[in-house]
């Protein structure tokens, strides 16, 4: 290899580098406009792409952990008001959205576990109820 073989290569690398830098910058600015929209699903991906264009990046890294709380906590808060109102599916389906945002999942699996074992109680006291009911007629 020639020595201007070298410092072509150098400047290779160099442009190659400013434009992931480029890259990064834009998504990340992209990612920064959908979190001021309050657009967390939209942020987590943009910031994704980030990271796959520049893995260093720690800021990207930071926000990336921050979002995927926030979307994980939003899901589970979700699945807690349809528990509530004993919308039982809807609230497995919320838990169940959460799951890809989490780093522990045994958290939401046990919501999910008490919902459905809620679930076959509350079909076992109808069973019950209905049969009493039958009793008397």
């Amino acid at each position: 290899m020639q020595p201007k073989d070298s410092a072509i290569l150098a400047e290779i690398a160099k442009t190659e580098e400013e434009l992931r830098d480029k890259q990064a910058n834009e998504k990340l600015k992209s990612a920064l406009e959908y979190y001021a929209q309050g657009k967390l699903i939209s942020t987590h991906g943009e910031l994704k792409k980030v990271l796959e264009i520049k893995p260093s990046d720690s800021k990207a890294a930071k926000l990336l952990n921050e979002v995927r709380g926030e979307i994980e906590k939003g899901y589970i808060a979700a699945g807690r008001r349809h528990y509530s109102k004993r919308r039982y599916d809807s609230a497995i389906a919320s838990w169940n959205k959460a799951k890809p945002y989490s780093e522990s999942t045994s958290y939401i699996n046990r919501l999910i576990k008490r919902t459905n074992a809620q679930v076959k109680r509350d079909r076992k006291s109808t069973r019950l109820n209905s049969s009493h009911t039958d009793i008397y007629r």
